[in-house]
């Protein structure tokens, strides 16, 4: 009696149909930025030539651009690996993974310059322009800006201590830590970082002093008690709008500023106060939130380089500006 061979089906011919061609790429990146936009990326790259890698490529140095923005997009809005998106691509020349993986690190570091490009920081007569539509209550109506930080995971979670400066209490894990100032529009005028976690946003502004009062001297900012401090750091320049929070048993808690961010007793002033404040706070829409639900690789731990986050987080602030003001 025989004994039938077992068929050995390679990889490469199970997915052959799930490959997927430069059309359904450049689709897929459209559902989540539009054609007009990716052309102006690519027309930066044009202008700042990123080194790319490869055996092969199109004709010209400017398709191949095109492509490797399309390709890096496509990764960051997936979270597809390299080995798997270089595996499942069906272009007209081979995509080698390691190649593909330089590619993409190249093309986010010019986007990360493109995205600050985006960032414009207007004055005085801009941010009033801007907060004209939002119709803010009484108790917080001559607020201009909105500041707020971020903490972004980055693994490592299982291998770096609680006591390392890359350790984020806000995510209970590593993460570094991004700074915006936005105006009524909720358009990104100022940023800064990556930086570590561990830099109270009281201490941000005791150390970033000059530099703010520089940038925002005459104005109003809105945020949350851990901003308290600025209205010591900056009385009768820069006005601070923060909530009331009561002590608590958690007052201790690491990355508290005990002197700044709570009061004894929260009276029905403050209750007023506060819910004037939140609604405020809300009326101008969080970059974080958005970039985390547009780009996949933001929504899990940060596998590569800090500066590589960087350059990501700074095209994802300069992209949300082009989203609210256009090109």
């Amino acid at each position: 009696m025989s004994h039938r061979q077992p068929v050995v089906v390679h990889r490469d011919k199970i997915k052959q149909s799930q490959r997927l061609s430069q059309r359904q790429i450049e689709a897929s990146v459209h559902r989540s930025v539009p054609p007009g936009v990716v052309g102006d990326m690519v027309k930066y790259l044009d202008a700042h030539e990123p080194s790319l890698q490869g055996e092969q490529r199109p004709e010209t140095l400017h398709e191949w651009r095109r492509d490797m923005t399309y390709l890096f997009l496509h990764h960051e809005i997936t979270g597809t690996g390299y080995n798997d998106e270089a595996f499942d691509l069906a272009y007209p020349y081979h995509v080698n993974h390691n190649s593909l993986g330089h590619n993409v690190g190249s093309i986010r570091h010019k986007l990360g310059e493109w995205g600050r490009s985006k960032v414009v920081r207007g004055n005085l007569a801009s941010w009033k322009n801007a907060v004209t539509h939002c119709r803010l209550d009484p108790l917080v109506e001559d607020t201009l800006l909105w500041i707020d930080s971020v903490d972004i995971q980055v693994e490592g979670k299982r291998s770096v201590s609680r006591k390392s400066g890359r350790w984020s209490f806000k995510l209970n894990a590593p993460g570094r830590r991004y700074m915006t100032v936005r105006d009524g529009r909720g358009s990104i005028v100022n940023v800064w970082g990556g930086y570590t976690p561990k830099l109270h946003d009281g201490e941000f502004l005791e150390l970033h002093k000059d530099e703010i009062l520089s940038y925002f001297d005459g104005s109003c900012f809105i945020g949350d008690n851990h901003f308290s401090k600025g209205k010591r750091i900056f009385k009768n320049r820069i006005k601070f709008h923060t909530n009331y929070a009561e002590r608590s048993s958690k007052k201790n808690a690491p990355g508290v500023d005990l002197d700044e961010d709570y009061v004894e007793k929260i009276t029905q002033a403050n209750k007023k106060f506060n819910k004037q404040h939140q609604e405020a706070r809300a009326r101008v829409e969080s970059p974080y939130g958005w970039a985390k639900n547009k780009f996949a690789t933001l929504r899990t731990a940060w596998r590569e380089s800090d500066d590589h986050l960087d350059d990501m987080m700074l095209f994802t602030f300069g992209l949300h500006n082009v989203t609210i003001n256009g090109l």
